[in-house]
């Protein structure tokens, strides 16, 4: 199971050098000789599955407002880069689908279900689970399927999408705090994922006696590289994977 070299993974695409969760971040992600690209999803109020991180659209246009109270053309209205520099001004809306075409040569994907409670209250965070599982089993999906990695926070997504379809490859990202206060059903787990402050030796031999993979974020420095080196995890999540492809010499 283990690497001479863990995995190197762009955390929300290549997102020091473009708009996070934006075509233009997958897409400079994509040129790099990296293991993986990770992204996050949610869904718009009329079921369209995209890529958005925040709780809400503050830091992109200033308003509150929550994808899963829009609908996907309200959405679409929204300029996605601008915030982060007037070069990626018009940036559009990034779906799944189109997220999957963009990453069409990339070794594994690494898709994050965002559930929050007031979209688990509603059912919302059971639909979009639902719409990803889905979308990952149609027929001209399967390449990107036998690539794609499922990763939340939330025990219950893993659970709900291992029912649906146990091919799939799930990744529990440990809680933030006292990642290990109980310990986590395993069996339908392909790997654990934990931020690197909380990161510890014992913790990723823990996971290995489970054959279960450690995936550590968010590294962006020296000495974060190094305690997950030290650590043995099997995958380094980075905002800058251009800067961590150099670190480690990877050709």
């Amino acid at each position: 199971m283990k690497k001479l070299q863990p995995w190197i993974i762009a955390h929300r695409g290549a997102r020091d050098e473009a708009p996070e969760n934006t075509g233009s971040a997958l897409r400079r992600a994509a040129t790099l000789p990296i293991d993986g690209v990770e992204f996050d999803v949610q869904m718009s109020a009329d079921g369209v599955v995209v890529l958005f991180h925040d709780r809400t659209l503050m830091r992109v246009n200033r308003r509150r407002s929550r994808v899963a109270e829009l609908t996907h053309r309200e959405l679409k209205r929204i300029d996605w880069g601008r915030w982060y520099n007037t070069a990626f001004a018009g940036e559009p809306l990034t779906t799944l689908g189109a997220a999957l075409e963009i990453l069409k040569d990339c070794p594994n994907i690494c898709i994050e279900i965002k559930s929050r409670p007031a979209d688990r209250k509603s059912g919302h965070v059971h639909r979009l689970t639902e719409h990803v599982v889905a979308l990952l089993d149609r027929p001209e999906m399967q390449d990107a399927k036998a690539r794609s990695l499922i990763l939340s926070f939330d025990p219950q997504v893993l659970a709900w999408a291992h029912r649906w379809d146990d091919q799939l490859r799930y990744v529990l990202n440990l809680p933030e705090k006292n990642p290990m206060g109980h310990e986590p059903e395993t069996r339908h787990l392909w790997a654990v994922g934990i931020r690197v402050s909380n990161l510890s030796t014992p913790l990723v031999q823990w996971a290995h006696r489970r054959d279960l993979r450690v995936f550590t974020y968010t590294c962006n420095g020296p000495r974060q590289v190094d305690k997950a080196l030290r650590a043995g995890v099997d995958g380094i999540i980075t905002d800058k994977p251009a800067w961590l492809v150099r670190h480690l010499s990877r050709p």
